[in-house]
Parts: C-alpha cells; sequence; structure tokens
C-alpha cells in the first residue's frame, strides 16, 4: 500500500468516525450550539465535496475502458443524457403566462449561515 492511500485511507477512516459522533450527539446540542455545529458540518461537507470532485476528475481522465480497479473498490464511468429545460426560450416562445400556468412551485425552507 503506497503512503499516499494510506493516508487517504486514515482520513477517510477517521472522518467517518466524526461523522457517526456528529450524529451520535446532535439530539443533546443545547439550541446555541447548533448554528455553529451546522456552519462546521457544511465547511466540511463543503471540502469533502472539493476532495471528491479533484478525485473524480481524475478517475474521469485515466480510467481505461471506462472501468478503474481499485483493491477493494471499481470506479466505474456510467454515460446518460441530461435533458434540461432552457425556460428562457420557453418564456419568449410561450409567454410568461403559459410558463407559470405550467409551472409546479413550492415553499421550501433552507438554512444559511453567517457570521
Amino acid at each position: 500500500m503506497s503512503y499516499a492511500l494510506e493516508q487517504c485511507n486514515d482520513a477517510t477512516n477517521k472522518l467517518l468516525e466524526d461523522v457517526s459522533i456528529l450524529a451520535e450527539w446532535s439530539d443533546e446540542l443545547n439550541s446555541n450550539d447548533l448554528a455553529d455545529v451546522g456552519a462546521a458540518c457544511k465547511r466540511a461537507a463543503d471540502a469533502l465535496e472539493k476532495a471528491h470532485k479533484a478525485i473524480k476528475a481524475r478517475i474521469l481522465c485515466e480510467a481505461n475502458d471506462n472501468e478503474l480497479r481499485g483493491n477493494s473498490f471499481t470506479a466505474r464511468i456510467v454515460e446518460s443524457i441530461r435533458w434540461t429545460l432552457d425556460t428562457k426560450a420557453i418564456k419568449e416562445e410561450m409567454g410568461e403566462d403559459w410558463t407559470t400556468a405550467h409551472s409546479k412551485c413550492a415553499n421550501v425552507r433552507s438554512v444559511r449561515y453567517v457570521v
């Protein structure tokens, strides 16, 4: 096992252990602590997402025959087509009233952390 792989395995195992502790203790936090711990979790999730994107980019570049085999896991490249609607073009073509009448709306609540 390479030193780099050993370091990555140690880091991910520690991360999983820490996340498990957060989940276990989240009900015990007082209301004043929730925003701070929530913001820390969000920062950690953002850092993890950034690391995953970098690793995924390398997998996409280095995979032969749409597959990259590791010691424990295999990364497979899966191709698909993603459809999106051009809402600006639809509004121009069909009009604002038609677009509104054929749209679904929902009230959404989210959390933003501010310093």
